[in-house]
């Protein structure tokens, strides 16, 4: 894997001109010096399983796979390792910085050829942390795909002013880099990772930069939100520390030590305040609908209670998402930080990716409604795949030889069903058996809901309304919303129009 420093140049606000710092991982790509970047020996020496082995394709072609290669269903290098045998191990674990080597990285340019349309995961730190704290090296060896750390603003290398309430300003950040990859080096952005603050700012971000009226082609499909915190007056909890100190100096000294030094940061009233103010009920309940979501959580974490993840996970389960596009994995003594359980935390986030790659198979997974709206239904044919093959998508090879259906292939009839009305609603998309849960579901949900004179099934509510209900949009926040004066990207503005009630009715049906 080929590591690399960027410094992705960004005008805040209130227009300051500052270097976002970060990591960019090749995984298909040779180090640039292989003894200065060989991993630990920990996870190679003891690893019960072959590492990862991935070629880079000869051309990156849109698919709806997870993996920019079929070779990415091994399993991570991290899995089997029992920690219980070897005490020195779980004591060099619960090292956050002595995961790998330290080491520092080099700049190069990138080659545009070695990025264009391949996928990228993007890696979010949490508060008073940086791009390579915990357990993010390791993440960005195991994953699928080609990955993007850095550190957000006055965070580790990257400059600028801290505060504990500016959490909108993060969201900048991460509007930047996500037009970076995008428009200068030609990244699909595929997977957004983000832990305790990271999650909190990957939430917002996808609420009001990814919404589902995006054009298909810029939708997120997928994002990891790890010890994100929902209740946010609970920080008030640290107001017997906080007040006698505001009462004495008018702010709280906040000590700590981040990448090996000892840091003090000012903590004021009206920051608390704000941090308190975040609106995360809000912020999930306009999540877009065509994202998948897995939330991870320690049961031991005593900075964030386990609680907040079954919040998240109340609203992202309910009656206006797609069904099983949540998932929830608790790890069992792991506190806020995941010390100790590193391996654990990578091989669970793998071990999803995994899954919905297997979901993407089927049509089912938010990387398929993406790719299927991208290039239509008429283009969109995985039908092979019921006959049991596997490897890259063949219908890439057929887009690539001008022969949308392949050769000798009969549309599918949910393919040529009729556009309007909700009678093409009760047929079911490749790859379901006729008696699966979801199948059954769908088939007796479409069987019961009474029909709208637009011609929509109640059966699954409209994100657009569910959101209309809790008086809160997916592509404009009020006026004096903490979001609100968080810039958009130019590449994520919304379209001028979106598509007919007719074909949104029959793509939310086949969900």
């Amino acid at each position: 894997m080929r590591e690399t420093k960027l410094h992705i140049p960004m005008t805040t606000a209130t227009g300051e001109t500052i270097g976002i710092v970060g990591i960019l991982a090749q995984i298909a790509l040779p180090p640039h010096n292989p003894q200065e970047h060989e991993p630990h020996p920990m996870y190679t020496s003891r690893s019960t399983t072959a590492p990862i082995e991935r070629a880079h394709p000869a051309h990156a072609s849109h698919r709806s796979d997870i993996s920019n290669d079929p070779s990415s269903s091994s399993r991570s290098q991290t899995a089997g390792m029992n920690l219980d045998d070897d005490p020195d191990t779980m004591q060099r674990l619960r090292n956050k910085d002595q995961a790998f080597k330290r080491r520092g990285y080099p700049i190069y340019p990138i080659d545009k050829r070695d990025t264009r349309g391949l996928k990228i995961a993007i890696i979010l730190h949490g508060v008073l942390a940086h791009k390579d704290q915990i357990y993010h090296k390791q993440l960005a060896r195991a994953l699928p795909v080609d990955s993007f750390r850095f550190d957000f603003r006055a965070n580790g290398e990257t400059p600028g002013t801290w505060s504990m309430g500016n959490l909108a300003d993060d969201v900048e950040d991460l509007v930047a880099v996500v037009d970076y990859l995008r428009t200068k080096l030609e990244y699909t952005v595929e997977i957004v990772i983000g832990h305790s603050r990271g999650g909190l700012d990957g939430f917002a971000w996808f609420a009001k930069h990814c919404p589902d009226a995006l054009p298909p082609s810029l939708r997120v499909p997928f994002f990891v939100g790890l010890s994100a915190r929902f209740n946010m007056a609970n920080i008030h909890e640290r107001d017997p520390a906080y007040l006698s100190a505001f009462a004495k100096e008018g702010f709280f000294r906040w000590q700590a030590r981040v990448a090996g030094q000892d840091k003090e940061l000012h903590v004021y009233p009206e920051q608390v305040d704000q941090f308190a103010a975040w609106p995360t009920r809000e912020i999930a309940l306009a999540f877009p609908y065509n994202t998948d979501v897995l939330l991870i959580h320690g049961t031991a974490d005593k900075s964030v209670p386990a609680s907040d993840v079954a919040s998240y996970g109340n609203i992202l389960s309910g009656v206006h998402r797609r069904p099983g596009s949540c998932s929830i994995k608790l790890i069992d003594h792991a506190d806020h930080l995941f010390r100790g359980f590193y391996p654990q935390v990578v091989e669970a986030i793998v071990e999803w990716l995994r899954e919905r790659s297997e979901l993407t198979k089927m049509g089912l997974s938010a990387a398929a409604i993406r790719d299927r709206d991208t290039l239509g239904l008429a283009r969109f044919n995985p039908t092979h795949l019921q006959q049991g093959r596997s490897g890259p998508h063949m219908w890439d090879n057929n887009l690539a030889a001008g022969n949308p259906r392949g050769p000798a292939q009969a549309a599918p009839p949910w393919m040529d069903t009729p556009a309007a009305g909700a009678a093409g609603a009760a047929q079911l998309p490749p790859g379901h058996a006729s008696d699966s849960p979801y199948a059954r579901y769908l088939s007796a949900a479409v069987a019961t809901a009474p029909s709208t004179p637009e011609g929509r099934s109640r059966a699954q509510p409209d994100v657009e309304q569910a959101d209309a209900s809790e008086e809160i949009g997916t592509d404009a926040w009020p006026a004096g919303h903490p979001l609100a004066h968080s810039r958009s990207s130019p590449s994520s503005a919304p379209p001028a129009s979106v598509a007919g009630t007719a074909s949104r009715t029959r793509t939310k049906a086949h969900l």
